[in-house]
């Protein structure tokens, strides 16, 4: 161990990405150390074993930061001081409904998406849409909800971070795959569900966790929801439901919500 012992300000920066004031984490860095001491651990062995105390502090803080965020976040979600709508901050006019146009850019031989017997696209809200916006799991949605008779329309709407996205109680924002206007048969009206796609290899990490957990969170506060506004899509605005969509269960979850 060098004579100087543990570099501190060195330890702290490895802690900023959890905790971006530097005297918060000088502070709770120097409780942990002063806790260990307590308990016996020695300066030498704090020393070899810094690295894994940092890696062990930082799944420690991340976790706690969360659990405080998703309860703030509750608890500003039920009083309304947050509230669930949709707006935009790239141009004010399109603020409560969906672009009229969309500006993409493309090669000179761009293929569209089409139907697995090669007939067009039927139920897409947009006249073309192309191959190249689509991995697998996401085409194979496509081609179910266009096959759909409860589908009145489907929307692929995450092609990049300039569309539509959700802000939960985490810094990013989730950007679903697709929106769906249904037709229900049992009363006749419409409702609309966001989709979101995961693969098989991404089922159980901490992203799909926390998507799934705000997937529930909004749709149970879409169903229950104060009134705050009006959201028009071309018909008269009914429930939302959030859905994520799993590759080895993606079509019976897709079944299921769409009754």
């Amino acid at each position: 161990m060098p004579e100087e012992g543990l570099d501190i300000p060195f330890l702290v920066r490895q802690l900023l990405d959890v905790i971006p004031n530097p005297w918060q984490g000088v502070r709770i860095l120097e409780e942990t150390l002063d806790t260990l001491r307590k308990r016996g651990v020695t300066e030498e062995r704090l020393y070899t074993n810094r690295l894994d105390l940092l890696r062990e502090m930082k799944l420690d803080l991340k976790k706690q930061v969360h659990e405080a965020s998703e309860a703030l976040f509750r608890e500003k979600l039920a009083s309304g001081e947050i509230v669930f709508r949709l707006v935009t901050s790239h141009d004010p006019k399109v603020n409560w409904r969906l672009a009229e146009t969309l500006e993409i850019e493309l090669g000179e031989d761009e293929a569209l998406l089409k139907r697995k017997n090669g007939d067009p696209i039927e139920k897409s809200l947009f006249e073309k849409v192309f191959r190249r916006d689509f991995n697998e799991l996401e085409k194979d949605t496509a081609w179910y909800l266009d096959g759909k008779d409860c589908v009145h329309w489907w929307h692929r709407i995450a092609v990049n971070q300039a569309s539509y996205g959700l802000q939960g109680w985490q810094k990013n924002r989730v950007y679903p795959d697709f929106l769906a206007c249904i037709h229900a048969a049992e009363d006749g009206r419409f409702r609309f569900t966001v989709l979101e796609t995961k693969g098989g290899h991404l089922k159980g990490n901490d992203d799909t966790a926390y998507k799934q957990k705000l997937f529930d969170l909004l749709t149970e506060h879409a169903a229950n929801a104060t009134r705050a506004g009006e959201l028009v899509l071309g018909t008269e605005a009914e429930q939302m439901s959030f859905t994520m969509l799993l590759e080895e269960s993606w079509k019976e979850a897709l079944e299921a919500r769409l009754g």
